[in-house]
């Protein structure tokens, strides 16, 4: 029997349905699709999606050989079995939920001293002024996103304009939008609502795995990196600056371009909230 971990968005797996398709394969994982809804399995020690399962990388190679697009899984309370060319795989399994919900965190002295010390440590790296691929039309979205007095209709326009904007499974707007929204739902609830509505309505205008990730965050369920960081914010120990570079790294490390995307994502945000804090004191 093989020990899965879990995100709780998507246990116990047999909720999903019983019977599934391989999605999407990739080198070191894939994407299992169970009723419209992705699965993401791995082995990566240091990633678990918002939708996603790992396993150890011995259990992981096991698989690999039946890995093909398209394949069909079957999934119980115990088993997975995999229906491939070359052959079935089946293996007993247990599965571990790990939590990765976020909520509110109070605005203390201490949590704005972790935001500021974020916002710092963000502000000096390089990729902040490059945006990705995401072009000159994209800038004035970026802007509203940190503007304390933009507009419902500025917003709109804003998501539409970020939506999908890039390449990649998973494109540098949406990616931005991801860890944006990720700040407002612990820091800005007013902002958080406001911009929820237009996500959800742009939301099936970009690519699959994408909107899978939109969809969690929007149900305040993230990945283990952004989790990390979120329990490093909420925690009440003194902001260390080894914990901090760690969950940044980790951040950065995700995909190809992704990392840096979301690390500007949680600049923006923090820019906006700080912003707001600022006013309400005065």
């Amino acid at each position: 029997m093989i020990k899965v971990e879990i995100s709780h968005y998507i246990y116990p797996l047999k909720k999903l349905g019983q019977m599934g398709q391989i999605h999407s394969v990739f080198q070191s994982s894939f994407n299992l699709m169970i009723n419209n809804q992705l699965v993401h399995v791995s082995s990566h020690a240091d990633f678990m999606s918002s939708f996603g399962m790992r396993v150890s990388k011995l259990d992981y190679q096991l698989l690999t050989p039946y890995l093909q697009v398209g394949n069909l899984v079957k999934i119980t309370s115990d088993r997975l079995i995999i229906y491939s060319f070359n052959g079935i795989y089946q293996t007993a399994y247990q599965e571990v939920a790990i939590e990765l919900r976020i909520e509110k965190i109070d605005f203390t002295k201490q949590f704005e001293k972790k935001l500021n010390a974020l916002k710092n440590h963000l502000e000096h790296k390089s990729h902040l002024a490059v945006k990705n691929g995401l072009g000159d039309g994209a800038q004035k979205a970026l802007s509203t996103l940190t503007n304390v007095n933009a507009t419902s209709s500025e917003l709109d326009i804003a998501v539409k304009q970020l939506i999908g904007r890039g390449q990649g499974l998973t494109p540098s707007g949406d990616d931005i939008l991801v860890t944006y929204l990720f700040m407002m739902i612990i820091c800005h609830d007013d902002q958080r609502k406001k911009i929820a509505p237009f996500i959800e309505k742009y939301i099936d205008k970009t690519t699959l795995v994408s909107t899978s990730y939109l969809k969690a965050c929007l149900n305040q369920v993230v990945s283990t990196p952004l989790y990390e960081l979120y329990l490093w914010l909420k925690n009440n120990h003194h902001c260390e600056k080894n914990i901090l570079e760690r969950c940044v790294s980790n951040i950065q490390k995700i995909g190809h371009t992704s990392g840096s995307d979301m690390l500007l994502g949680l600049f923006l945000g923090i820019s906006f909230v700080l912003q707001m804090h600022s006013r309400s004191l005065k």
